[in-house]
């Protein structure tokens, strides 16, 4: 497989990426888990820090972290044709690009990118830490067309429907917030047989949000959540 060209992304990209990660501090000794709970409290400086002189770490790990999601998403969807997918929170779109080289597939990045809330866990609106402008570079000096990429922030732009096989939402809608608002967008667009993957917290019933798709498969458990596959 090709090598993954990380040069178009920044420390501050690197910063994003991983708060989209937090494993990837949490568990590193040092800066990581002190520059995490400043973050919460609303100081990034750490972080920041952490980022400059980390940003090929955090990059790569959470890019192996992409790949092996790829690989496990892959193995449910077998041979289905994908011509087009949408990302759902996509963050800095490091799963998209295995997505493209496994499908060919167009690509539509959605996410809020960012907001006055600092928050994980679970609450009623997302909170965002990303750039879509870095996320298509990335993706382009990676060898997908510009014109396969189109970009979306739904508090920017109304995210319109359109026809897709395949939805992604990992570790946002369904994780950090409710699923059922993107729940009905997937409804809507995936073509019959198509899938919405996404990420289930346990203990917050999101699984009611699938109810009407046609099948329902456990991907993988973690102790937070179910990775489910609901077909249209």
């Amino acid at each position: 497989m090709p090598a993954v060209d990380l040069s178009t992304l920044t420390w501050r990209d690197a910063a994003d990426v991983a708060l989209q990660r937090t494993s990837h501090l949490v568990s590193v000794g040092g800066l990581g888990p002190l520059s995490y709970r400043a973050w919460r409290k609303g100081v990034p400086h750490i972080l920041y820090l952490e980022s400059i002189f980390r940003r090929k770490s955090i990059l790569e790990a959470s890019l192996e972290d992409a790949r092996r999601e790829c690989d496990e998403i892959g193995s449910y969807l077998g041979e289905r044709s994908i011509r087009t997918a949408f990302d759902i929170g996509c963050g800095h779109a490091l799963i998209d690009l295995f997505l493209y080289r496994k499908y060919g597939c167009n690509i539509h990045l959605v996410d809020i990118e960012t907001s006055a809330n600092h928050h994980h866990e679970w609450q009623i609106s997302g909170a965002g830490y990303a750039s879509l402008a870095s996320a298509k570079r990335f993706l382009v000096v990676n060898g997908l067309p510009a014109e396969a990429v189109q970009t979306t922030n739904p508090q920017v732009s109304q995210l319109e429907d359109e026809p897709c096989e395949l939805m992604l939402s990992l570790l946002s809608a369904g994780f950090h917030y409710p699923v059922a608002e993107y729940a009905q967008f997937a409804h809507r667009c995936l073509v019959p047989g198509g899938v919405f993957i996404f990420d289930a917290r346990k203990g917050q019933d999101q699984e009611e949000a699938v109810r009407d798709f046609a099948e329902v498969t456990v991907l993988h458990e973690h102790r937070k959540y179910r990775r489910l596959a609901a077909v249209r």
